[in-house]
């Protein structure tokens, strides 16, 4: 396409950038340039500041030495006289004519009575409030001239204002003096409304806003700034910066063709990294075995979510039967040969196990220095289970057939147990997968009380699955009856905290019975998930168990009694059914798989049921040996 060419590209971006730049440039060169202006103002009114302070000081001297120090004029206008003005003029002409080789332009007396007495030159509108008892100043237009007037009050010795005098000076003699200080040319003007700067090669300046509103200003040449020079460094700068950028379009558009080869790269790999994220079990961690990156497949065999792994240790996925010195053997390796391979066994966030296979490599920085390891994974639990299936029918059968040979008497139930118990240990493994899908989904839904819920349901789902598991198993342990009780108390800790109930253990139940413990603690659990059930649809707010011994019958058998106070209103022809019935049809219930494990254990099952309390007894028989 023609718009991707890098010479289009090239002169689009020139283009801009000299359009960019211009404006840029010009906009801090008219900064710049104000920055001057303002500059100059700020000159200007000092340099004005001082001129008036200096006409000032000379009003000031001529007031002080005529008209305070000599007491000829206070003793004129304080006395009562029938022509003052012949008097005053008199007195103060040939002062008057000393002042005005010195600048001074005129001299008015005024009376108590802001009346005019006597003025040297022509007469001027002077406002009244200027004639006052206090020091003033102002500018006075009159024949469009423009006087600066200073106006002082006249006390005699008690203080009583006796009159005004006015003290004139020419605004284009200030200008003048201002002129020669700044060498600068200055006009002024006198306006009603406000000029603006409409011309950036003239400084205007207000510098008095008279009682009428109106307002003298100041106007002058701005040659005296270096605009040229300003302007002489603005192009040489936009001219070199021009010639930089072409530079730079230079090396962009090498690095543009480099940019473009490696985007392609990467948009020819991008899918196949994203497929590698979903399908390849990887796992990166630092130096220390914290977990840096999980991929989402890994995640999928755990069960546990990227930040639920991310930042903990590697150890949350070890398996208990997995020594230290086997993961000591690892790092050995990993530190002497760089890499490490092998096959580990270890357990996901349900408790499950799981077998993977793995190659363990270090990962490096940019100064060649391992920074942590990497490792590439493979699920092999099914391979693993398979061997483990094909190996046990393979001992059973071989075992099987010794027996047969040696002509031995064969239990066939104690046969299909074991087997079973082998098989179930086995295919165990197919358990955990769809829970850690359900896990994972589960975190796409908002409704935090629901997921609490079912992830409440899932862990449960999962004891209950290894607890069944470990019903087929046989233990070379005695089954001691306090110690199983015991073990129940601690894994329905949270329910009896839950609930508020209260667990009494009577003080004669250290026996050991002739029982799997693995089938004893079942049978105890699902009793007491059985009561957990009634609760729930009980009005009881504080419930009590007891669990004790009742007087034995004889010395093999031991009846076990556990006692609670739920109250079942509705649901007593509900339980009847579940404990009496004899089909499929409660197959599934809790109470139902405890009776048939004291069945299968040639005990006794039964129970006494109210509506303020349920009584359950098991008759189990005790251990001889």
């Amino acid at each position: 396409m023609i718009y991707k060419s890098p010479k289009v590209i090239f002169s689009l971006l020139f283009l801009f950038f000299l359009v960019g730049l211009f404006f840029t440039f010009d906009f801090y060169k008219q900064k710049e340039i104000n920055k001057a202006l303002e500059n100059s103002k700020k000159e200007i009114l000092y340099r004005y500041s001082e001129v008036f302070r200096n006409y000032f000081e000379f009003g000031e001297l001529i007031y002080f030495n005529e008209f305070v120090r000599n007491k000829t004029i206070l003793d004129i206008l304080k006395n009562p006289s029938t022509d003052k003005k012949k008097e005053i003029y008199e007195s103060s002409v040939d002062s008057f004519a000393f002042y005005s080789n010195l600048g001074l332009y005129n001299v008015s007396f005024y009376d108590s009575n802001k009346d005019l007495i006597l003025t040297f030159n022509e007469k001027k509108d002077v406002p009244k409030e200027f004639l006052s008892k206090n020091d003033n100043f102002s500018f006075i237009s009159n024949h469009n001239r423009v006087y600066l007037t200073f106006f002082k009050p006249i006390f005699d010795e008690k203080l009583n204002f006796v009159g005004v005098i006015t003290l004139e000076f020419l605004f284009d003699d200030f200008i003048k003096k201002l002129q020669k200080e700044l060498g600068l040319k200055f006009i002024y003007t006198i306006s009603k409304d406000k000029i603006e700067e409409f011309n950036k090669d003239f400084i205007y300046l207000e510098i008095f806003e008279t009682n009428d509103n109106t307002k003298l200003y100041l106007i002058t040449s701005n040659e005296n700034l270096a605009i040229n020079s300003i302007n002489k460094f603005y192009i040489q700068f936009l001219f070199m910066a021009t010639l930089c950028f072409l530079a730079l379009v230079f090396v962009i558009l090498k690095v543009f063709d480099y940019k473009a080869n490696r985007d392609l790269v990467i948009k020819n790999y991008q899918e196949f990294f994203e497929h590698m994220d979903e399908h390849i079990l990887r796992l990166d961690t630092d130096l220390e075995g914290n977990i840096e990156y999980v991929s989402d497949a890994y995640c999928k065999i755990t069960g546990y979510r990227k930040d639920e792994l991310v930042g903990k240790n590697a150890s949350i996925l070890r398996h208990p039967d997995i020594s230290n010195n086997f993961y000591k053997n690892i790092w050995h390796e990993l530190k002497t040969k760089n890499i490490w391979e092998g096959e580990i066994k270890n357990r996901d966030k349900f408790g499950n196990t799981y077998w993977i296979k793995s190659v363990i490599f270090p990962k490096y920085n940019l100064k060649n220095e391992v920074i942590g390891f990497r490792s590439i994974r493979f699920d092999i639990t099914s391979i693993k289970q398979l061997e483990k299936i094909n190996r046990l029918l393979k001992e059973d059968l071989s075992n099987k057939l010794n027996k047969l040979k040696l002509n031995e008497k064969i239990d066939m139930d104690v046969v299909k147990v074991e087997l079973m118990s082998k098989i179930v240990d086995s295919m165990s493994h197919l358990w955990k997968e769809p829970i850690s899908k359900i896990s994972l989904e589960l975190q796409k839904i908002d409704n935090i009380s629901i997921k609490n819920l079912i992830s409440k349901e899932l862990f449960s789902l999962s004891n209950m699955l290894n607890e069944f598991k470990s019903i087929f198993k046989h233990s070379a342990e005695k089954t001691n009856l306090l110690e199983i009780l015991n073990e129940v108390k601690l894994a329905l800790k949270d329910e009896i905290n839950e609930n508020k109930i209260s667990l009494k253990l009577s003080k004669d139940l250290d026996v050991n019975l002739d029982i799997s413990r693995n089938e004893l603690k079942n049978i105890i659990i699902n009793i007491s998930r059985t009561q957990l059930e009634c609760l729930k649809l009980s009005s009881s707010s504080e419930v009590s168990i007891q669990i004790s011994i009742l007087s034995e019958t004889s010395d093999e058998d031991i009846i076990i009694k556990i006692e609670d106070n739920i109250r079942k209103d509705k649901i007593n022809s509900y339980f009847e059914e579940l404990l009496n019935s004899k089909d499929d049809k409660f197959f599934d219930t809790s109470i139902h798989l405890a009776k048939l494990l004291i069945e299968k254990n040639s005990g006794l099952f039964w129970y006494k049921n109210s509506v303020s309390d349920t009584i359950y007894y098991i008759k189990l028989k005790r251990d001889s040996i």
